[in-house]
């Protein structure tokens, strides 16, 4: 059943897809500017800026105007398998927040499915997007946001002030990369 409503949904889809040529050349640009040329998401948005390109206001935009280009809509764009001709469901999902009673967020699912077949024309190849992913992934920093960030030292509450006799804690400030 959920396979036929999957296959419902993409011919749906089929027919509602369809390429704005000027919106194209700017998806092209994005992804060679950061596959070819090495550039990072807020170089390209900034490069964007620079040349006068404005980012196409959507339909949905409530009447905002904002038409700069942000780092986030870059990263959102390279991420996005719809440019390839695939479509992807469950990209993201709610995730219940602890602690709450009806509080849920969304979050991103890396084991999403991508549609079978080519559902539309494609923007860019299969090959340039799995190459921006790769370098995507590059990007990413795994660290341990605890680390360095300790309140406690070992001589907290323990040494004294020798003029006025209060305690004594210690601060340490820590650059991280």
């Amino acid at each position: 059943m959920y396979k036929e409503t999957l296959e419902n949904d993409v011919s749906k889809i089929k027919s509602i897809l369809k390429i704005k040529e000027d919106e194209a050349t700017i998806v092209k640009l994005i992804f060679e500017k950061f596959v070819d040329a090495g550039m990072g998401y807020s170089t390209i948005a900034g490069y964007l800026n620079k040349q006068g390109i404005r980012k196409p206001v959507s339909k949905n935009s409530h009447g905002t105007k904002f038409t700069d280009w942000t780092l986030i809509q870059i990263k959102r764009m390279l991420a996005n398998p719809i440019y390839t001709g695939r479509v992807a469901f469950g990209r993201t999902r709610l995730e219940k927040v602890e602690g709450t009673e009806n509080d849920y967020r969304r979050v991103k699912v890396d084991d999403y499915i991508l549609s079978d077949e080519i559902t539309h024309e494609a923007i860019i190849s299969e090959e340039i997007f799995q190459k921006a992913q790769l370098k995507i992934n590059e990007k990413k920093v795994t660290k341990n946001p605890k680390i360095g960030r300790g309140t406690k030292h070992l001589l907290s509450g323990i040494l004294r002030c020798p003029m006025c006799e209060s305690s004594m804690y210690a601060d340490i400030v820590q650059w991280t990369v």
